[in-house]
This record gives structure tokens, C-alpha cells and sequence, in this order.
């Protein structure tokens, strides 16, 4: 007997960077859970003097959760001038969106890239600052 075919797509993200060779560590992927790997390209025409590495980040359901869509809370009567979502109409609160499914996998996979690519990007950002400072 063969298992049934999921009707669901399979759902991912995938980052990739390319930055210059000096401010990435030799340990930069090894603390980062969603860091694939890590490739040396040759120098580019923007900076011919300076190698590149590329590093690339993947995030599928196997490494993130579902994202909340609904409140995380209970509905509230927002203050006047707050147009967002309150989960409360004029006449009382409206009824709770559906959890899950499609949407919610790839609204998690976005705000964990997001916040992954955040976090790396800022390091690298720091670290170009602190060479910047070293030589200058």
C-alpha cells in the first residue's frame, strides 16, 4: 500500500550573500542552525581587489515553526488613531482566523529569515566598522 501524496507544496526559503572574504570568521557558520554553507567566489569587478564569500541560509518546515496569525492575545477595543488588527469590530470581537495551513508556514519562514539575515547582515556590518576603525 503507497502512502497518500500530500497536496501541500513543499514550502522554503532560501538567502544567499555574497561579502567580502575579510569579514567572515572561519566559525561563522558553525553557530548559526540555518547557515547551509559557505563558498569562496573570486574577486568581483565592483572590488577586484578583494575575494568574496558567498553564504547561504535555508529555512523550510523541518527548522521552523508556524507562525501566530491571529491575535496572540485576547481581542481589545484598540485606541482611537490604532488601525490595526485588534480582533474587535464596533459590536464586539470577531470570530478567531484559522491557525496554520499554507500561509502560516510561509509567513514563519519569512520572519526567521528575516530575523536570521538581520542577525548575520549586523555582524558583518560590525565587523566591516571594527576593520574600518583598525586601519583608519
Amino acid at each position: 500500500m503507497t502512502e497518500p501524496k500530500s497536496t501541500s507544496p513543499h514550502l522554503f526559503v532560501h538567502a544567499q550573500f555574497s561579502v567580502p572574504h575579510s569579514f567572515i570568521s572561519t566559525d561563522d557558520n558553525e553557530g548559526s542552525e540555518n547557515h547551509k554553507s559557505s563558498s569562496s567566489l573570486p574577486a568581483s569587478s565592483s572590488s577586484p581587489s578583494q575575494p568574496r564569500t558567498v553564504v547561504e541560509q535555508h529555512f523550510d518546515c523541518s527548522n521552523i515553526p508556524l507562525a501566530v496569525i491571529g491575535l496572540k492575545g485576547e481581542p481589545v477595543k484598540p485606541k482611537p488613531g490604532d488601525y490595526s488588527y485588534s480582533g474587535m469590530h464596533d459590536h464586539g470581537p470577531l470570530p478567531k482566523p484559522k491557525e496554520g495551513g499554507t500561509f502560516a508556514t510561509l509567513i514563519g519562514l519569512c520572519e526567521a529569515a528575516k530575523q536570521s539575515s538581520d542577525r548575520y547582515l549586523t555582524e558583518v556590518i560590525e565587523e566591516e566598522k571594527k576593520q574600518a576603525c583598525e586601519s583608519g
